[in-house]
């Protein structure tokens, strides 16, 4: 199949570079690119409607013991768990101030109110519609810019009612002031990134790690806290963001990786906390249907992907020359491989090197307006396109990210999910001494692991 895309170089090489790009997706298991092969596409893609037990927020024993759940053969070597849940918390609720960062800040913050509101049997509140960084307001290199005035709403990128269906009850701010505002209020002032929630408590936490219960990362130096009886019993536990309470002298971000938010006692009750994100934890359906399209057509598990971040980061020593990075992604890629690059780099001739022998398809080249693309006359809403591209990075054959970018390590997690033949952590730009190696992303065992704000455990999506 073919289909024509026009990439742009800068005069400085050649006026126009004009290129077909040719994909096989004659393979039965991807179809023939058409509807059949757009089909069989988005089922592999949408791994979690493979798992019909549901992860539910069942309450906990008092000794926080998982009841027993019967479990069936799956392509998934792991199933959903009852959650912890915290008994007799019905008619509580959690909620939680939006991240300041961009959307995978958002997310991970997200992510941690979902996971403690499920620990802790709550209601999840959401926060209203407001004007997010890099989706409707700051610099936005991808897509279109969305209209003053817009605002975003978390039903606008997450699949709600499959957070619903996993026990956790959902409501949005609307829905829960019009049930009158409870009569006591406690703020969760504690930060993710400098403390580890122990579950049920710090004690029964180190009594498990004393005889010899795995208990979360093995190299976890951050501060132990568990949830006090305050913060149990209060009707309505906020979780504050982005602002300097509880003695911080920084803003409090809750920015870790959903593996790294607790540790957990009982091995069941971290089993079903990764079985609960597998099942219901996702970007909204739409993503996922924008991009099988994409993905139908390279192949999937037939491409390179890239994520390669340029602007809006503001760790600059992680920036490196196309050239480096060329050196490093293209021996990797099989001879003619397509190479997919996410990136929000504005220059065309920034990817000349890896041009030579590849061809580079970039978001310029598949957009609903690109001669040729998949998506012609597919309505695709700006706001999605970081999350569409994450998807069309996890179906890649190998992927290469850039370090200390929360856009990257979703897509690791994706990549697990989707038990891509090559999952392993790669960088774009190789090892940074003396900041990270690849050999210390990709650990032999779960005792070499470090947990980081950058890197999410991998056991945790296995």
């Amino acid at each position: 199949m073919v289909f024509g895309v026009m990439m742009k170089i800068s005069t400085f090489f050649l006026a126009v570079h004009a290129f077909r790009l040719n994909v096989d997706v004659s393979d039965s298991a991807h179809g023939s690119g058409n509807d059949s092969g757009h089909s069989s596409t988005l089922r592999r893609l949408m791994w979690w409607t493979a798992d019909t037990d549901s992860a539910t927020a069942a309450p906990a024993s008092k000794t926080s013991g998982v009841p027993a759940s019967p479990t069936r053969s799956s392509i998934y070597e792991l199933q959903p768990q009852p959650a912890v849940g915290d008994p007799g918390h019905e008619g509580k609720y959690l909620t939680f101030d939006t991240d300041c960062g961009g959307l995978n800040n958002i997310r991970m913050e997200f992510e941690f109110a979902v996971a403690l509101a499920r620990v802790l049997g709550r209601t999840l509140v959401l926060p209203k519609k407001q004007p997010w960084y890099l989706i409707d307001f700051g610099q936005i290199q991808v897509g279109p810019r969305p209209k003053d005035g817009h605002a975003s709403d978390y039903g606008d990128f997450w699949d709600l009612d499959s957070i619903r269906a996993g026990g956790v009850p959902v409501l949005t701010m609307e829905e829960f002031r019009s049930r009158g505002r409870p009569s006591q209020e406690v703020r969760w002032t504690h930060d993710a990134t400098e403390e580890v929630i122990n579950w049920p408590s710090v004690a029964a936490v180190r009594e498990a790690k004393s005889k010899g219960v795995k208990v979360g990362s093995r190299r976890d130096d951050r501060k132990r806290i568990e949830v006090s009886a305050a913060q149990r019993n209060a009707d309505l536990l906020h979780v504050v963001v982005c602002k300097k309470e509880g003695g911080h002298r920084e803003d409090i971000r809750n920015l870790n990786q959903a593996g790294h938010i607790f540790e957990f006692a009982n091995p069941k009750d971290e089993a079903a906390h990764r079985a609960f994100f597998r099942a219901h934890v996702h970007w909204v359906p739409e993503v996922f249907e924008i991009a099988s399209k994409v993905v139908a057509k390279l192949g999937m598990f037939k491409y390179g992907a890239a994520h390669i971040r340029r602007n809006d980061l503001q760790y600059k020593d992680v920036f490196f020359s196309p050239t480096r990075l060329s050196k490093r992604v293209l021996p990797a890629l099989s001879p003619g491989e397509t190479l997919y690059i996410a990136t929000d780099e504005t220059s065309p001739r920034y990817f000349k090197p890896f041009t030579e022998n590849h061809t580079v398809v970039r978001w310029a080249d598949v957009a609903p307006d690109a001669p040729g693309s998949p998506l012609n006359g597919v309505k695709v809403p700006p706001r999605l396109i970081g999350p569409v591209e994450q998807v069309i990075c996890a179906g890649g054959r190998v992927f290469f990210g850039t370090w200390r970018s929360t856009f990257t390590n979703h897509i690791y997690r994706l990549r697990n999910y989707l038990h891509a033949p090559d999952a392993r952590e790669h960088l774009v730009s190789g090892d940074i001494y003396p900041q990270v190696t690849e050999e210390s992303l990709n650990p032999a065992s779960e005792e070499d692991d470090t947990p980081d704000f950058w890197h999410e455990s991998p056991s945790f999506s296995k």
